[in-house]
């Protein structure tokens, strides 16, 4: 059996030119892969078309596929007099992120080298401000950004001799202190993960031949300490994610392949104990809004946009029954959640307060006429923008509007 994992990378920059019901289970309740477990991060986004908002701008061309010669771009300032500018009409914009709480930047194109396994990124900027009344968006260089895997951590002799079988796979933690080994054993008494569904969420277990299957443990080592514990045991495929913090692992179901098991469980790492929240859970399927982890790692969002805590407990609920999410982000202080949320007709965006559970509609910021299809949501640090991608999807981008930016903060009368 193999375990397909996510390489943690470095990063280097270069310029280009100017420019639910959660029901808790003290012990692990079994669910992995059989043939080949996919273990990766988790993303996000989904989305579609929309009506217009109008602001004054300048446009910006269409760069190509591939810019890596002389790129310019207008030094001129887009500005607008509303609460919502349209700081880009590129097609093609794969994500946005906040550099800083000025800096937006925008991910343009990629490529990815098969000897190297390097990713090439080229990513745009803008420094967004407010002077005089005006939102003004100035148009940074664009920048080269080339991410490399990392070698994964080395275990000791001591600690490879210590497991109760060989490694078939390591998911290492971000800040590569951690790591879940995979540990191919004949038998387990750990608490197994083993819920059966196929992507269509008929039981297949009366179908699947378990006994041919290989068992898998999984064994948290910490690097600085080399010490080293068994978690849970699984037969099927999973996609684990590290929380911030790293006292948290998820497990959830994927979409594709074979001998895949369903649910969506929480490990605590350091009481070794899992909380299943749904048996049922499907998350990583085409379409699906990814899980999302808050900053501080004890909140993540799921499914329709339910929020819970790390222990289980039902913060809040960005999405209705009726709505789909296209996306959605956490503030940096893991306080308020921004989601996009469609119902067939409109899309509303949402801004969700943790603590006291209170929903504001952006939409009247900018016109409450105004239905964004915001399929990637990033927010500034300091709350003050929250910037979105209009457009139908990732997948099918026709209809694109751009990357916009909203002002959170109302002007004083």
């Amino acid at each position: 059996m193999s375990v397909m994992l996510i390489a943690c990378s470095n990063e280097t920059t270069m310029p280009v030119g100017n420019l639910p019901t959660a029901s808790t289970a003290p012990t692990l309740a079994p669910t992995l892969h059989s043939t080949s477990l996919p273990v990766t991060t988790t993303p996000t986004s989904t989305m579609q078309p929309s009506p217009t908002a109008t602001s004054t701008e300048s446009k910006l061309p269409t760069l190509p596929s591939t810019p890596t010669e002389g790129i310019s771009l207008p030094t001129s300032i887009v500005s607008s007099t509303s609460n919502l500018i349209q700081v880009s009409s590129m097609p093609d914009v794969i994500a946005i992120t906040w550099e800083s709480e000025e800096t937006l930047r925008l991910s343009l194109d990629s490529s990815w080298d098969s000897e190297t396994r390097c990713t090439t990124n080229f990513r745009q900027g803008f420094n967004i401000s407010y002077v005089d009344r005006n939102i003004e968006a100035l148009p940074l260089s664009v920048s080269e950004v080339v991410s490399c895997p990392e070698p994964k951590p080395v275990l000791s002799d001591a600690s490879i001799s210590a497991l109760p079988g060989a490694i078939v796979g390591q998911e290492v933690s971000p800040d590569k202190t951690h790591s879940l080994l995979f540990v191919e054993v004949m038998t387990s008494t750990l608490p197994m993960i083993q819920n059966v569904k196929d992507v269509y969420g008929q039981s297949t277990l009366a179908t699947l031949e378990l006994d041919d299957l290989p068992i898998l443990e999984g064994w948290v080592i910490s690097h600085e300490t080399e010490t080293l514990y068994p978690v849970f045991a699984t037969q099927l495929g999973y996609v684990y994610t590290f929380l911030p913090g790293y006292n948290h692992l998820i497990v959830q179901a994927d979409c594709y392949g074979t001998y895949l098991g369903s649910g969506l469980h929480i490990i605590d790492l350091e009481n070794k104990s899992l909380l299943t929240l749904a048996e049922d859970y499907s998350g990583m399927c085409e379409g699906a809004v990814f899980l999302a982890a808050s900053p501080n790692g004890q909140y993540f969002i799921h499914s329709k946009g339910t929020i819970v805590s790390v222990n289980g407990e039902l913060k809040g609920q960005l999405c209705t029954e009726e709505q789909f999410p296209r996306s959605w982000a956490w503030s940096s202080d893991s306080q308020q959640v921004f989601a996009d949320c469609y119902d067939g007709e409109h899309d509303f965006i949402w801004q969700y307060d943790i603590d006291t559970g209170t929903k504001v509609l952006l939409n009247d910021l900018i016109d409450p006429t105004v239905s964004p299809k915001a399929r990637d949501i990033a927010v500034s640090p300091d709350m003050k923008w929250l910037a979105f991608i209009w457009g139908a999807s990732e997948l099918f981008s026709q209809d694109e509007y751009g990357v916009w930016v909203i002002k959170l903060e109302k002007d004083n009368e």
